[in-house]
């Protein structure tokens, strides 16, 4: 079975990996400590969902703005490829991120997650998130392939997804949903069956078997319920596209 892309392997220790973790983790004990502090009260991992990006902002030192067209805002001197568009800028001088409006809000939150990544790890004036402008006609397959592969630009969208999904809380709330990791290499009576009911469609076993692994982690970013159970979806938990949030589900081995 042909797979789209090569996803990192969540067995294997990736020494980069690791360390954009354990700076995850200073970020979410932050939001902990800034939530108890509004509410008055202790809290747990849903109350932190989705991950309120914003309110890292001024801790950081980091003002954000947003634009209408951000290709004529401080990136006139920086040239883009011709199939991009610019998502997403960091001037380290003025400590300022613009985002850009035409982008949607779930786009917006990743685009800001990403360019946290170069204030923290990276020293450039500028750095610039550029999107491929194909990506915006909604297939994915398209937006995985456009992936800019510059290390820094990889660094940094490693760092977004791990902020906005981090691990523990995205494995507790799949198992949650729908149990342990799930298998579905082989075809499966009773997972198609929930799917099917789910999804609204039916949905053959051996088709589940047969499908790529990315659609069949497609399946389970936006349904409200699982075997007599509802919830709220995923994509709604932590607020990002379905197509983040399958990728993620594979990273971590939690679909397969």
């Amino acid at each position: 079975m042909a797979k789209i892309y090569n996803l990192p392997s969540s067995s294997n220790r990736d020494p980069e990996r690791e360390k954009i973790r354990a700076d995850v983790a200073d970020f979410i004990q932050m939001l902990t400590i800034l939530k108890e502090k509004a509410l008055g009260r202790p809290v747990c991992p849903p109350d932190l969902l989705p991950i309120d990006l914003r309110s890292l902002a001024a801790p950081m030192g980091l003002r954000i703005e947003e634009v209408y067209e951000l290709d004529g805002t401080g990136s006139e001197n920086l040239r883009t490829e011709r199939d991009t568009k610019v998502a997403g800028l960091f001037n380290r001088e003025t400590r300022t991120i613009t985002l850009t409006k035409s982008e949607s809000p779930v786009q917006r939150r990743s685009t800001l997650a990403h360019e946290f990544a170069h204030a923290i790890y990276h020293c450039d004036p500028l750095h610039l998130r550029q999107r491929v402008a194909r990506a915006s006609s909604g297939n994915p397959k398209a937006h995985l392939a456009g992936r800019i592969k510059d290390p820094e630009e990889r660094k940094a969208d490693i760092f977004a997804a791990e902020l906005l999904m981090p691990m523990e809380f995205v494995t507790k709330a799949t198992i949650q949903r729908f149990g342990a990791s799930i298998d579905m290499t082989v075809p499966r009576d009773d997972l198609a069956h929930y799917l099917s009911s789910a999804t609204k469609r039916k949905i053959e076993p051996r088709r589940l078997a047969e499908m790529p692994q990315y659609d069949r982690a497609l399946l389970f970013t936006e349904i409200k319920s699982f075997h007599g159970k509802e919830f709220v979806p995923l994509v709604e938990l932590f607020d990002v596209s379905v197509e983040a949030m399958a990728i993620r589900l594979l990273e971590l081995g939690l679909v397969n």
